[in-house]
């Protein structure tokens, strides 16, 4: 504010610079859209390691390419991600029952569909925080819920959820807290208060019971229609629609809307031999065009020969359209040491690759150098299925 002088003499006034701080913007946000044997469906989910990516989607699996690309992404550089995983056909969560001391049923469901589901283990315990004394427990409603995730009898997750209560009242109401402690299960249903004496009372589960040896037996593996399912088989042709989704209800690429910021998209076919739709292409770009992102085109698995790209491409830029500025196809597919067949050879699609490249590159030299020349190296490639006769590959 200006200053008003009360005496002779030099006065100074500060006035704040006009200049303000640029903040940078993320320039190399990859988003994949694939299959993944478990985590959230049609939910844009960022990570920033494959460690995340496992625990919340499952790592590695034969049946999605999706987890490679992942993978080969964060192996080439990359440093931030959003994954979005489709919805199968037919997919169900799988359900348990805990039984209650009132005679009704607390019904828990895995937190997301598929068979991994049916590999939980639950138990419930009365050893908490109030409960220390056996009048204590009699009075006390309260209880711990432990979950474990158990595949090939290795214990891959333990969850220990404490001082729980079904009280809606209570600050450690089951359902609040699993929906925010949990990434294994969630609350599907749970019995009401009863009335005694004129006071409400919770229920509460029933505590597991012991074996020989003073461990706690879990809940029996969901059957019949209880048990998780992953859905129908996924083929390329009839997964067409779910990656282009809906616009209304923000599935498949359209699910991408709830997310702030991506840069990049990636979409791994359905099967490792198979090809992305045309029609996705299509509406793949026209989405990036709109959100200003840059959309990473593979090639068909057919094409073995660079004739046939020359011929071939014609068709994949009628599909991009007056989009085609915001896309690049990239060939051949490339051979990478598979962690799941004892590191024999396979041919994998190149976009996570290329995505951790651009990425790696943005971190090292900035987004005006080109992802190009004897810097830009592909972590983990082997080989070319093809063999291609350019002198600048030296193959």
């Amino acid at each position: 504010m200006p200053i008003t002088p009360t005496y002779p003499g030099v006065y100074v006034e500060e006035l704040p610079s006009g200049v303000r701080t640029i903040t940078g913007v993320a320039t190399s946000i990859t988003a994949f859209i694939g299959f993944a044997p478990k985590g959230p469906t049609n939910e844009p989910t960022r990570i920033q390691n494959f460690g995340s990516y496992e625990r919340i989607f499952g790592g590695l699996s034969r049946s999605s390419t999706m987890s490679y690309a992942v993978q080969q992404f964060f192996m080439n550089g990359g440093g931030d991600a959003i994954i979005v995983r489709l919805e199968n056909n037919k997919a169900k969560k799988a359900k348990y029952e805990i039984d209650t001391d009132d005679r009704s049923k607390l019904k828990l469901q895995a937190s997301s569909i598929g068979e991994w589901g049916n590999n939980l283990q639950i138990t419930v315990d009365y050893k908490t925080a109030i409960s220390t004394t056996p009048e204590q427990v009699n009075e006390d409603k309260t209880f711990n819920l432990t979950i474990k995730l158990v595949e090939n009898d290795k214990e891959i997750v333990t969850e220990s959820i404490l001082n729980l209560s079904l009280d809606p009242n209570s600050t450690r109401f089951i359902k609040d807290v699993l929906e925010v402690e949990s990434s294994l299960v969630r609350v599907e249903d749970y019995p009401p208060m009863r009335i005694d004496n004129g006071k409400q009372i919770a229920p509460r589960p029933t505590a597991s019971k012991q074996d020989s040896k003073g461990k706690l037996t879990p809940l029996p593996a969901p059957i019949g229609d209880a048990k998780g399912d992953d859905g129908d088989a996924i083929v390329d042709n009839t997964s067409i629609t779910l990656y282009k989704g809906s616009k209304d209800s923000k599935t498949g690429i359209y699910a991408l809307e709830k997310a702030d910021l991506f840069n990049i998209l990636c979409i791994p076919p359905a099967t490792r031999t198979g090809n992305i739709d045309n029609s996705i292409w299509t509406e793949a770009v026209q989405y990036c065009l709109k959100r200003r992102a840059f959309l990473l085109v593979d090639s068909p698995n057919s094409w073995t020969r660079v004739d046939q790209v020359v011929a071939g491409a014609d068709v994949i830029r009628q599909a991009v359209g007056d989009a085609k500025k915001n896309s690049a196809l990239f060939f051949p597919r490339v051979k990478l040491a598979d962690p799941l067949k004892e590191n024999r050879l396979d041919t994998f699609v190149p976009c996570g690759i290329i995505a951790g490249l651009f990425a790696r590159t943005d971190a090292n030299r900035g987004v005006w150098k080109a992802p190009a020349g004897t810097e830009a190296s592909l972590n983990g490639v082997r080989e070319l299925p093809v063999k291609l006769t350019d002198g600048e590959n030296g193959l």
